[in-house]
């Protein structure tokens, strides 16, 4: 309050300043007019003191009645006398469980709409065309040469230069057995580098089987090298399931579980993307007809999602095989299965049995 009646004080004295500067000089000369000057200035002073404080009085009585104002409305935060833009926090409303339920039931409805549950059987592989055997007399000496058992590892890397030349049938075989037999890591390695070089469907066999090398360098220079070829491998995994040779299918099942493939199939199962569904159905379906199910029924039993049970169900409905009988009954045993899935158990069992007799 005191500045405000100092800042009127000073403001009125600059007014009698600047009104004694623009009068006439010369009507200032006679002394008479002197008294009235001061007269005038005491006046001015008075009236803007006056002023002053009439108008401080009133501020402080605007105050305190907008202060008692707030104080008897319970609704006022104190908050809005700095920010009275503050716009009230708005809480988000809980999902009921109806809510919850009728979400879960439409995805539950589009589940008829993935590849795994569209799927009336296993996919077909179109017809492979072989790669061309060659007769090339550098070809086949170099071949001669990696069988020899008494030639240097040099010398073999040599020869391998040579098969790299000729993306030709006998040279995936030759360097196939070298894959399995030899025992040198490094010629191994070369060789598999030549087979994905090559890319082609016969090539994914050997390199599967490389998977589950003794040598753990071996074993992932060949995880690399499958993921590098550029192949339709849902038909490369079939063409082994239709295979009749149970020791073929032992293998290449052990060498899916050894790389890993075999632990990742089961969420590709779900997937909206049907490359990758067909993949996962056809390598499930290897470790079935190979009866590699331990695997399968462990997951199958310790999964919690029911969806993903039944696409494990679907694929063991599509193999019908009986090596899965075994596994489906342990699985009816079971207290924590639901009762949902144990009928579908059943549906399979009756027939698998069917189709045996």
């Amino acid at each position: 309050m005191r500045r405000i009646i100092l800042r009127n004080l000073m403001n009125v004295a600059a007014l009698i300043s600047i009104t004694v500067m623009v009068y006439p000089q010369d009507e200032l000369q006679a002394e008479s007019q002197q008294g009235f000057w001061w007269y005038l200035l005491v006046f001015l002073f008075l009236f803007g003191a006056m002023g002053s404080i009439i108008w401080a009085i009133v501020l402080k009585r605007s105050v305190q009645q907008e202060r008692e104002n707030k104080k008897e409305n319970p609704q006022f935060k104190r908050g809005e006398e700095f920010n009275p833009k503050v716009v009230p926090k708005e809480f988000k409303k809980e999902v009921s469980f109806e809510t919850k339920r009728q979400s879960v039931a439409s995805f539950i409805d589009t589940l008829p709409l993935l590849p795994v549950f569209l799927a009336r059987s296993l996919p077909t592989p179109k017809p492979l065309a072989p790669l061309p055997v060659s007769n090339d007399e550098g070809l086949l000496s170099a071949i001669e040469e990696l069988e020899a058992t008494h030639a240097d590892e040099e010398l073999r890397l040599l020869s391998l230069k040579v098969l790299a030349a000729f993306r030709t049938r006998n040279a995936v075989d030759a360097l196939s057995k070298l894959i399995q037999n030899d025992q040198s890591d490094e010629i191994k390695i070369k060789a598999i580098q030549i087979l994905t070089e090559f890319n082609h469907e016969s090539v994914f066999e050997p390199i599967l089987l490389a998977c589950a090398d003794s040598s753990k360098r071996v074993r992932t220079f060949a995880v690399q090298a499958l993921s590098k070829l550029n192949i339709e491998r849902s038909e490369a995994w079939m063409r082994i399931v239709e295979s009749d040779d149970p020791e073929r299918l032992r293998l290449c099942a052990s060498a899916a579980i050894e790389s890993g493939f075999a632990e990742r199939v089961f969420d590709r199962l779900l997937s909206k993307d049907a490359k990758q569904a067909n993949e996962a159905m056809v390598l499930l379906a290897l470790l079935i007809k190979a009866d590699k199910t331990t695997i399968v029924f462990r997951r199958l039993a310790e999964e919690k999602n029911q969806i993903l049970q039944k696409a494990i169900l679907k694929v063991i409905r599509l193999t019908g095989s009986e090596n899965a009988l075994g596994g489906l009954y342990l699985m009816l045993e079971r207290k924590d299965v639901s009762d949902e899935v144990k009928k579908e158990i059943d549906e399979i069992i009756e027939n698998i049995t069917m189709n045996r007799s």
